[in-house]
């Protein structure tokens, strides 16, 4: 065998171990979630837990605030019409909550808390350091999970497998079918798809540390229910009062839900330095050019006269459309957290 074909078998067989070493080294994410360092540790964002009572049934849930929003850190466990226990056995109600269907689970928190949207679900994986490749590391109860797929619970979320259900459709004589508890979560959403409008559910498996968007046309699939706290009650037609009738209550509350998020963003700040709630109402003018104009507070029951000067402040940038005639005069309560 010459010099040069020695030289090329060699080179080929360096070329195979380079190949083989690359693969070897592939980082693949660690199946222990303990594992994961610089995702699992948590943000500057302010985490604080309570308690809530729900008045329908006297059950209390512990809650948390992961930066600016507050969720039920359990599983929805009210009794509503059509909810079902796992394996309609009631000890796993108490464990993992209730499952419902997506329009029982639209209307099924307690008052001032309500269903997720995709926004909300969103906004709690930014604060978990904004990867759903590792939320399951933060969101995973330390315990409960099978097949070693527990999580660190850095923030108190708390989440545990509850599985899911397909109910049980006499026409075709099948039973209630449950599946995967121990295994997976699910957790409906508000948000509706944009393919065909299908139903959004947020997903958990012990497999990894995805948390995952999914899309199921099914509305009668039973899944689980987190609720998230509303931080301001958006006034209705109904909750305020005009002196007159250059503009419709309807023109006036659009531009209310339109400008709300402002409202609540400015109480996410101050909550950050006080625990508080409370109904601030308003009196202001809308002049025929949309400018607000003679703001002043009615009332408060906040106890929190910068937060109320703050509201305040925030109405006067407001702005509705131009238009001929008199000035509108608009008293509005804006109620925070009650």
């Amino acid at each position: 065998m010459n010099i040069c074909s020695k030289i090329k078998i060699i080179g080929n067989i360096f070329l195979v171990l380079l190949f083989f070493s690359l693969f070897a080294c592939d980082d693949k994410p660690a199946k222990n979630p303990q594992t994961v360092t610089s995702e699992s540790k948590p943000t500057e964002a302010l985490i604080v837990t309570s308690t809530f009572t729900d008045s329908r049934d006297g059950k209390s849930y512990k809650t948390v605030k992961i930066g600016e929003q507050t969720w039920m850190a359990e599983n929805l466990a009210f009794n509503a019409s059509g909810s079902k226990c796992y394996k309609n056995d009631e000890s796993n109600c108490e464990k993992y909550g209730r499952l419902y269907d997506w329009n029982t689970a639209r209307n099924v928190c307690p008052m001032n808390w309500r269903l997720p949207t995709n926004t909300d679900w969103q906004e709690l994986v930014l604060a978990l350091d904004g990867s759903m490749t590792v939320a399951g590391v933060n969101l995973k109860a330390r315990s409960g999970w099978n097949d070693d797929g527990n999580g660190a619970d850095t923030y108190g979320f708390s989440a545990l497998p509850g599985g899911y259900a397909l109910p049980a459709l006499s026409e075709l004589g099948t039973l209630d079918r449950f599946s995967n508890a121990g295994s997976s979560s699910r957790w409906w959403s508000a948000t509706k798809g944009n393919i065909r409008q299908l139903n959004t559910y947020l997903q958990l498996t012990s497999a990894d540390n995805n948390f995952e968007y999914k899309l199921d046309i099914t509305e009668s699939l039973l899944l689980s229910v987190r609720c998230v706290k509303e931080v301001l009650k958006t006034p209705t037609v109904a909750d305020i009062n005009l002196s007159n009738k250059s503009r419709s209550k309807e023109e006036v509350i659009a531009v209310v839900n339109a400008r709300a998020q402002g409202l609540k963003t400015t109480y996410n700040k101050y909550a950050k330095n006080k625990d508080f709630s409370g109904k601030v109402t308003l009196r202001f003018t809308i002049a025929s050019s949309g400018d607000v104009t003679d703001i002043s507070i009615v009332s408060s029951t906040t106890e929190y006269p910068e937060f109320d000067i703050a509201t305040m402040d925030m109405v006067k940038t407001w702005k509705w459309k131009t238009k001929e005639g008199d000035n509108t005069v608009a008293t509005i309560p804006f109620s925070f957290a009650e």
